[in-house]
């Protein structure tokens, strides 16, 4: 394992790739463009009119040839082989056209919004989000600071980060303090300040603690490629079809919460009955919710996450659950945390053992649609006063 450059050196690594493809807004554009005609090739020159026409707003017709020709080259030189070698297209050289490619990338919602938006207003802060992704090193960093409580020491950041990605390879790990002297060094002056630069974590050089600050751009399914297939794909996607499911483990049980609190439309209902169980990629996410117009509606036991809260998103509503929500039951389980978002997507998450650093273990429901109602039965009755009375209240 090379501690320099990440577990894996990041060759042929196609997460990487991937995020390095997205990480330049002429081939976002390009991609948006070929998602849109979905089998159909295109010349060269049809891709280049088509992008020019997208970004500059400007009728087709009413491209300039000029424009035109220097996309061609900048495309034909630069662009798509880099999108070719990340397997997002297949490109014909002897006829000069592109095509999408059946990639896994395009089963992504959070991935086809992202090319298939026009606004060009955040390009250079997605440009920076995605060259930070497009290391696996960076992934890991980023995937423990968002499951912290709180800023962390930077030794304490790269104990984390070694042990998750020795945990995600199959080699073994130098020894101890050879692997904490070049990550530490790799951490400092590399990966922190470029993390810090796209906005995604606070790095305090002088203190040398890290926090999670998370971003609007950044989907929770994008730091989770070690998880299961089939619930990285629930993290983007209701599944009103599939019933009621269950999933364990508190990472898997943390980032599905955090998925809800990205695709939440109108409302956000949530309740966390025991400290630090609102980890600072959940506080964020509640955040942003709130910021796009969501109503928020958060319960928590934690006096320090209140004060964070009346600090920093005093529009979010907030309240202390009483008894009778410490003792809600579903299934015969009692909750630790509810997630509810547009009263169709759920997570239902109970409390096991109590684990080290105050943790414990960790199981939950999830449903959508019909499957959430199931589960939440007449407790949706107590969602509805609730939401009243802090309506009410406001």
């Amino acid at each position: 394992m090379d501690y320099g450059t990440g577990p894996t050196g990041d060759e042929g690594d196609s997460l990487s790739a991937l995020f390095a493809s997205l990480a330049r807004e002429p081939r976002r554009h390009l991609l948006g463009v070929l998602y849109e005609h979905a089998s159909d090739s295109l010349s060269l020159s049809a891709c280049a009119t088509r992008v020019v026409s997208r970004t500059t707003d400007t009728p087709r017709e009413n491209v300039s040839e000029t424009a035109i020709q220097q996309l061609r080259v900048s495309l034909h030189h630069v662009h798509l082989p880099k999108l070719a070698d990340a397997g997002l297209i297949d490109r014909d050289t002897a006829t000069q056209t592109v095509t999408l490619a059946d990639h896994s990338a395009y089963r992504d919602s959070a991935i086809v919004n992202t090319i298939r938006s026009a606004d060009r207003a955040r390009a250079d802060s997605l440009d920076a989000v995605f060259d930070a992704l497009a290391d696996s090193r960076r992934r890991s960093i980023l995937a423990c600071l968002n499951h912290s409580f709180q800023e962390i020491h930077l030794e304490t950041l790269a104990r984390d980060v070694a042990t998750r990605e020795q945990a995600t390879t199959d080699t073994t790990a130098p020894e101890s303090g050879l692997v904490t002297d070049q990550l530490l060094a790799s951490l400092e002056h590399t990966h922190l300040p470029t993390l810090a630069a796209a906005d995604l974590i606070d790095f305090d050089t002088d203190a040398r603690t890290v926090s999670y600050s998370g971003h609007p751009a950044l989907c929770v399914s994008w730091l989770h490629s070690v998880l299961n297939p089939d619930l990285r794909m629930h993290l983007t996607e209701p599944s009103p079809d599939d019933g009621v499911r269950s999933i364990d483990g508190r990472e898997a049980i943390v980032a599905y919460s955090q998925s809800l609190l990205e695709r939440a439309d109108e409302e956000l209902f949530s309740v966390f009955t025991s400290p630090r169980l609102l980890e600072s990629g959940c506080f964020a996410r509640a955040m942003d919710a709130a910021r796009r117009g969501v109503d928020v509606y958060l319960g928590t036991t934690d006096p320090v996450v209140r004060e964070l809260v009346r600090a920093n998103a005093p529009t979010i509503s907030l309240w202390e659950p009483t008894d009778e929500w410490l003792s809600l039951s579903v299934q015969g389980e009692t909750v630790g945390r509810l997630v509810l978002a547009d009263r169709e997507s759920l997570l239902f998450g109970s409390l096991g053992e109590r684990l080290e650093n105050h943790r414990y273990a960790e199981t939950a429901l999830i449903g959508d649609g019909e499957a959430a109602h199931q589960l939440l039965g007449a407790h949706f009755d107590r969602i509805d006063q609730k939401v009243q009375e802090l309506e009410s209240a406001s």
